[in-house]
């Protein structure tokens, strides 16, 4: 199923964003069960996980996940989030081998606590850094 009007992941990044797998709880507002996913990667204005079943640009989410308060994941601090789905993209099937995740779906967060978004920036701010200071070493 190819969800009507999905667009490329790579379009218009307005938040620099780190690759990041963390458990993730998912609900849509509209139903009350909670499916658990793994992010792929996150930023202070989204994230990208991947999922077994398609979603639809504009669906409305409440996510649920543990995020790093530091470079040396030392800290969490658990984050609820609203959340709405920006673009869909098929994983492609490479060498005719079929993962169970067949769908990458990118969200933009629309209800975030300041403080949560900042702490996300922060984080992905010294992660980006990090990565730089290793490659020029």
């Amino acid at each position: 199923m190819n969800p009507p009007n999905s667009t490329s992941p790579t379009e218009c990044r307005r938040w620099p964003r780190v690759e990041e797998e963390r458990l993730m709880t998912c609900r849509s507002k509209s139903h009350q069960e909670e499916t658990i996913y793994f992010t792929r990667n996150i930023s202070g204005g989204g994230l990208m996980f991947e999922s077994p079943e398609a979603l639809f640009p504009d669906t409305r989410l409440e996510l649920g996940f543990y995020a790093p308060m530091d470079c040396e994941r030392q800290t969490m601090s658990h984050m609820r989030v609203g959340a709405q789905v920006r673009w869909v993209s098929e994983i492609p099937d490479v060498f005719g081998y079929e993962g169970i995740n067949r769908y990458r779906i990118g969200v933009a967060f629309d209800e975030i606590d300041p403080q949560d978004r900042a702490c996300l920036e922060e984080y992905v701010k010294k992660r980006l850094m990090m990565a730089s200071t290793e490659r020029l070493a």
